[in-house]
C-alpha cells in the first residue's frame, strides 16, 4: 500500500493497522490483537481465489482475492482480522512476493508464461520458435538426444544464446536452479556429435560457475570450448573478457579484435590496449616482488608474467567491475536499470537512460552503495591477479565522502581533506588536478592505489551550503537516493523573479467599452509612466524597488505584460473588478527566453563606454553589495554573511562560497564592473 511522504511515520515498526475506508475518507487505527479468522472469512478468501485462478491457471495477486471477496460479500472484511498473508496461508495457499497460488503447476504456468513474453519481448519472428524450442527441451522430464541437439544448433545464435541464458538462470542463483541447468548443459554437451557442436553447452557451464563463485571452472569450460570452435563468438568473447580480469592484456586484446572490435566501440578493449603493448618495469631477481608478499622477486614471481605498477593498473580495476556489471547478467541489469532512472530523474526514456549510464556515478554507485562490486570480489576474485584482489578488498572500505581541495600540483596530484574525518590524503590526479581550486569541495571516493590514493567512479562538485545535508545523505548508503539528490541538482537552472516566482513571459489583451473609465482606474491603483502606459512597482524588504507589471491603454484595448503569472493574475483581477464590461481578447503565457528580452516599453540601447552609465552601474554593483552582507544566504546556513564572518564555522563556509564566486569572474572584465566580486566583499566583511 503506498501513501503520501510521511503518512505512516507516527506509527512504530512492527505496529498492526487496520485501514477503513468510509466513501473518499480513509482511516487508520491500531490493532492490539486483531481477531483470528473465521470459517466464513477464510472461506471467502479462498473461494474468490478460486474463482480467479479456474480459468488462466495462474497466481493471483492479494489485491484481485480482496476485491472477490468484497464483491461477493461487503461487509466481510469490516471487523480487522489478522494480515491478509496470514489469512490466505491459512486458507491453504502459498504466498510469493503479492502472488498467491495453491498448487506448484499455477506457478509453473507463470513461469512458463512469462518465458514466453521474455521471448517475444526480446527475439525477432524467426528465432521465437527456435528459443521456445530449447526450453521445451531444457523442461521435459525425458530429453531426447535429437531435441538437445537441434538445441544446440538454436544455441549456436548469440541472441538465441543470451535471452535463453537469462531464463534459465534464476535471478538469486537459486542452488536448485543452478544444478539442473548444469544438468541440462551436461546432456547438451553428451548429445554433440563433435567437439565443436558442444560449444554452447561449455558456454552455459561456464556461466554456471561463475555464479557459482568458481570462476577458475568457467575459465576451463570457455578455453575448451574456444579450442573446440574458436568460431564460436560468445566464447571467444566470454573468455577475452575472463583473460582480462586475469591481467593477460595480450591475450584479451587478441581475441577481442579476432571478433573486429576495436578501441572506438570497446570500452574493454580501450582499457587493455596500453597494458598490451607497453612493456611493463622489469624487476630484478633480487627486488622485492610485485605482488606485495615481500619476498625476492626470484623465491615469487620468477617466470610468470611481471605485472605494471598498481597504481597504473587502477583504472583497469575499475573496468574490470564495470564489465562485471555489464556481462554478469541476472538481477544485476535490471538493478542497475532502476539506479539510471533515478539518476535521469525519473524520465525512463532511452535518451535519458544513455546519459545517465554516460554519468560514471550510475555506475559506481550500483557497485559500491548497491554491494555489487563486493558481489565482483566473490565471484571474480580468484581470477584477479593477487595484489589487485587484495586492493580491490581494500576499496570497499572506503565510502563516499566530500573532500576539500587544499593544494594542486596540476598534471600531478591533489591534497584533500575529508570533510567527514578531518584527514588530509594525497590524491595521484593527472586530469582534474589541471581545473580544481583550492577550497572546492568534491564528492568522490579516495581509495588506496598500492602508494598514495587515486579517485575512482563518479566525482562531482559540492556548492557551499550543501555539504552537511550530503553528508547526512551519504551515511545512509541510499545509492538510489544519492543519484536522486544529484538528478535535483543536475536539472536546467530555474529562473524566477525577485519574489521567487517562476519566470513567464505573460501578455494579456482585454477590450474596455469606455476607455476614460479605464484611465480613472489604471491612474487609481498604477503609476503613471508617460502617455497612456502605467507600471507597478514593489518594495523588497530591503527597500530596493522591482518592476512587477507595465500596463498599455490604446483606444478601447488595454495591454498587460509581466515576467510570472501570480503578477499577470494580480493586474487581471483588479481590472475585471473594477471595470464593467471589460473582457479578455488575448492571452499568451510562454517560458522566459533570456534571449529576447523583458517586456514593457523598450528603451533605447545604452553603451557601457559612457562614463555616466558605468558610473551608475558601479554605484549599483556597491549598493547591492553591501545589501548582500545581511542577507541570510542559504548557502551560509541561513546566516548572513557579516554573521558568518563572526563565526569560526560560518567563516569557513563563507570563505569557500567566496572562492567560488571567484571562480566566475572573466579575470578580462574591469573588476568595478563585476557585481559580487570577491575581494570587494571582503573588504566589506572585514576579512582583510
Amino acid at each position: 500500500m503506498f501513501g503520501p511522504d510521511g503518512w505512516l511515520e507516527h506509527f512504530d515498526t512492527g505496529t498492526l493497522l487496520a485501514f477503513r475506508l468510509d466513501g473518499k475518507a480513509l482511516s487508520i487505527s491500531t490493532v492490539a490483537e486483531p481477531e483470528p479468522p473465521g470459517g466464513a472469512v477464510m472461506h471467502a478468501a479462498r473461494a474468490a481465489y478460486d474463482r480467479e485462478v479456474d480459468q488462466p491457471w495462474l497466481p493471483v495477486g492479494a489485491d484481485e482475492i480482496v476485491v472477490g471477496m468484497l464483491l461477493e460479500n461487503p461487509g466481510i472484511l469490516a471487523t480487522p482480522i489478522v494480515p491478509l498473508s496470514e489469512l490466505l496461508t491459512k486458507a491453504g495457499l502459498e504466498q510469493r512476493g503479492i502472488e498467491f497460488a495453491h498448487d506448484d503447476s499455477v506457478w509453473r504456468a507463470a513461469k512458463t508464461l512469462a518465458r514466453l513474453h521474455a521471448i517475444f519481448e526480446r527475439l525477432d519472428e524467426g528465432r521465437r520458435g527456435r528459443a521456445a524450442d530449447v526450453l521445451e527441451t531444457f523442461d521435459a522430464s525425458t530429453r531426447e538426444a535429437a531435441a538437445l541437439r537441434h538445441a544446440l544448433v538454436a544455441l549456436r545464435d548469440h541472441r538465441i544464446l543470451s535471452v535463453v541464458t537469462d531464463l534459465l538462470l534464476d535471478l538469486d542463483d537459486d542452488v536448485d536452479q543452478l544444478d539442473e541447468v548444469a544438468t541440462f548443459a551436461a546432456d547438451l554437451l553428451g548429445a554433440a556429435r563433435h567437439p565443436r557442436d558442444g560449444a554452447p553447452a561449455r558456454w552455459l557451464m561456464a556461466v554456471v560457475s561463475e555464479r557459482r563463485c568458481d570462476p577458475l571452472a568457467g575459465l576451463a569450460q570457455l578455453e575448451l570450448a574456444v579450442k573446440a570452435d574458436p568460431e564460436f563468438l560468445p566464447a571467444v568473447d566470454r573468455l577475452a573478457w575472463y583473460l582480462s580480469d586475469r591481467g593477460e592484456a595480450r591475450g584479451a586484446v587478441r581475441l577481442w579484435r579476432s571478433l573486429g572490435a576495436s578501441e572506438a566501440d570497446s570500452d574493454d578493449l580501450r582499457e587493455v590496449v596500453p597494458f598490451a603493448e607497453q612493456a611493463p618495469v622489469r624487476l630484478g631477481r633480487n627486488e622485492a616482488c610485485w605482488c606485495g608478499s615481500g619476498r625476492k622477486f626470484k623465491q615469487c614471481h620468477l617466470g610468470q608474467p611481471e605485472k605494471f605498477e598498481l597504481p597504473d593498473r587502477v583504472g583497469w580495476l575499475c573496468r574490470k567491475a564495470v564489465a562485471y556489471l555489464e556481462r554478469r547478467g541476472g538481477v544485476a541489469p535490471e538493478h542497475v536499470y532502476q539506479l539510471a532512472v533515478a539518476r535521469a530523474d525519473g524520465d525512463d526514456s532511452e535518451e535519458a537512460v544513455d546519459r545517465a549510464f554516460a554519468d560514471p556515478m550510475t555506475m559506481d554507485v550500483a557497485l559500491h552503495e548497491g554491494g555489487w562490486f563486493d558481489r565482483f570480489i566473490e565471484e571474480r576474485g580468484a581470477l584477479l591477479p593477487d595484489d589487485e584482489a587484495i586492493l580491490a578488498r581494500a576499496w570497499t572500505f572506503v565510502d563516499r565522502t566530500l573532500y576539500e581541495v587544499v593544494e594542486t600540483k596540476p598534471g600531478n596530484s591533489m591534497t584533500v581533506r575529508d570533510l567527514r574525518s578531518a584527514e588530509l590524503f594525497e590524491v595521484r590526479e593527472r586530469t582534474f588536478s589541471c581545473q580544481a581550486r583550492i577550497g572546492q569541495v568534491l564528492c568522490a571516493r579516495a581509495v588506496p592505489d598500492g602508494e598514495t590514493h587515486q579517485f575512482i567512479g563518479g566525482i562531482f562538485g559540492v556548492a557551499t551550503g550543501e555539504e552537511k545535508d550530503l553528508l547526512d545523505l551519504l551515511d545512509s548508503s541510499d545509492g538510489t537516493q544519492i543519484l536522486e539528490w544529484l538528478a535535483v541538482k543536475s536539472r536546467p537552472p530555474r529562473l524566477s523573479t525577485r519574489e521567487g516566482e517562476d519566470m513567464r513571459v505573460c501578455k494579456v489583451a482585454l477590450e474596455t467599452g469606455d476607455p476614460d473609465v479605464a484611465r480613472e482606474v489604471l491612474d487609481r491603483f498604477y503609476d503613471p509612466n508617460g502617455e497612456g502606459q502605467w507600471t507597478e512597482s514593489h518594495e523588497l524588504g530591503n527597500g530596493e524597488s522591482i518592476l512587477r507589471a507595465t500596463i498599455e491603454l490604446e483606444g478601447d484595448l488595454i495591454t498587460v505584460e509581466t515576467l510570472s503569472e501570480p503578477r499577470v493574475e494580480r493586474v487581471l483581477d483588479v481590472l475585471l473588478a473594477e471595470i464593467d464590461g471589460i473582457t479578455v481578447v488575448s492571452d499568451d503565457r510562454r517560458d522566459f527566453d533570456p534571449s529576447v528580452g523583458s517586456p514593457g516599453p523598450r528603451q533605447p540601447p545604452v553603451s557601457m563606454e559612457d562614463p555616466a552609465v558605468k558610473e551608475a552601474l558601479r554605484t549599483f554593483i556597491a549598493e547591492r553589495e553591501r545589501i548582500w552582507c545581511d542577507e541570510e544566504i542559504p548557502a551560509l546556513g541561513g546566516l548572513t554573511p557579516r554573521l558568518a564572518a563572526a563565526d569560526p564555522v560560518g567563516r569557513e563556509a563563507l570563505d569557500r562560497l567566496l572562492v567560488e564566486y571567484g571562480s566566475h569572474v572573466d579575470p578580462d572584465t574591469d573588476p568595478e564592473l563585476v557585481a559580487q566580486h570577491p575581494d570587494r566583499l571582503r573588504r566589506l566583511l572585514g576579512l582583510v
